[in-house]
């Protein structure tokens, strides 16, 4: 197998789209923040939120990394490439054929990243990443902490266009010696635009997140939980077996 052709990790080029609009959305939300909202800073409602999104930010950005940059290859793949083989553990039956290498039981062949990855969940185009077991935990931390991140965002953002219409005339001053324009109504505009936006993402990773916990609660990955899914539609036995045994019912 040409391992010159397989992604070791999500930094290894090219990148993903997905994952250069993860890279843009999280630089302007940082913009947004210490541009925007930093004067606010030592409002006492604002003091709390900014400690919050500073720890969370820094979070984000430390998960990421740390998912992005792992390598979740199976270990009997890895082991076939340095021809050791590791024929003395008796957890795997399995056979990758394009890999040409045994591999466990829950491993699975990402296409997109061209090797086998050990408890395969899925492969993440926002990370340009597969996401099994070696870095699974490194993914829950993100998108926890993401949520958080988001959700300060959006608290920030709404209480921000609150004191646009409760104290105009502050906001003006602050507009004018700050950012040296005339009105606020931009900067409203912005703090709209980005409530829109954080309040979709909120949304959406947050159902992400119950949905990683619903997966965790039954004992699967969200590979086996899309297989399950259709071959029940298909009307035909699930390619695992064990996993027809389970009750997916929300």
């Amino acid at each position: 197998m040409d391992t010159n052709r397989i992604r070791l990790n999500g930094f290894k080029m090219p990148f993903h789209l997905y994952q250069l609009l993860s890279w843009l959305y999280i630089i302007l939300c940082i913009a947004e923040y210490y541009i925007f909202l930093f004067p606010f800073r030592r409002d006492e409602d604002f003091y709390f939120l900014s400690s919050i999104f500073d720890v969370s930010l820094i979070l984000v950005l430390f998960f990421g990394f740390l998912t992005t940059k792992s390598d979740p290859t199976d270990a009997l793949v890895k082991s076939s490439w340095n021809n050791i083989m590791q024929t003395q553990d008796l957890r795997f039956n399995y056979k990758c054929m394009i890999c040409n290498a045994p591999i466990y039981r829950r491993s699975k062949h990402c296409m997109n990243c061209n090797r086998c990855t050990e408890d395969f969940d899925h492969h993440c185009k926002w990370l340009n990443n597969c996401i099994g077991k070696k870095n699974y935990r490194f993914f829950w931390a993100l998108i926890l902490s993401f949520q958080v991140n988001q959700a300060v965002l959006l608290a920030s953002s709404i209480i921000f266009t609150y004191y646009c219409i409760e104290h105009p005339e502050k906001i003006e001053q602050l507009t004018k010696r700050v950012y040296h324009l005339d009105g606020y109504i931009s900067l409203v505009t912005i703090n709209i635009i980005f409530s829109v936006f954080s309040a979709i993402t909120v949304f959406t990773n947050g159902y992400l997140i119950c949905f990683h916990i619903f997966l965790k609660f039954k004992g699967v990955t969200t590979y086996e939980y899309i297989i399950y899914k259709n071959a029940v539609k298909k009307k035909k036995p699930c390619i695992r077996p064990e996993i027809d045994r389970r009750d997916f019912k929300l």
